[in-house]
């Protein structure tokens, strides 16, 4: 038996704050409620999912806008998701549209 993907959907155009991004990926990838809310707490917690052989599937939907509307924070956001499809390439897959 295998798990389906769970699949995270980033729309730039609808989501207006780091807080909105940060509950976006909360809910998307049923992170804990103690979920931090921040760059640290997203490597800790996509780790964990990874590494519970969860595989998951990142697409960010016009990342231009997010970064032009929150800047240097969204990026460190989407290096997190490059640096753990990197690393863990079997269990993750992201997608960056600008």
């Amino acid at each position: 038996m295998t798990n389906l993907p769970t699949k995270l959907i980033i729309d730039g155009k609808s989501l207006l704050t780091i807080n909105d991004i940060h509950d976006c990926i909360k809910k998307g990838l049923n992170f804990p409620d103690y979920y931090g809310m921040n760059a640290d707490a997203l490597w800790d917690c996509l780790v964990d999912c990874i590494l519970s052989d969860d595989f998951i599937i990142v697409d960010w939907f016009d990342f231009r806008l997010s970064q032009n509307r929150l800047g240097n924070e969204v990026q460190i956001l989407k290096t997190i998701f490059l640096d753990a499809h990197h690393q863990y390439s079997k269990n993750i897959t992201v997608t960056i549209h600008d």
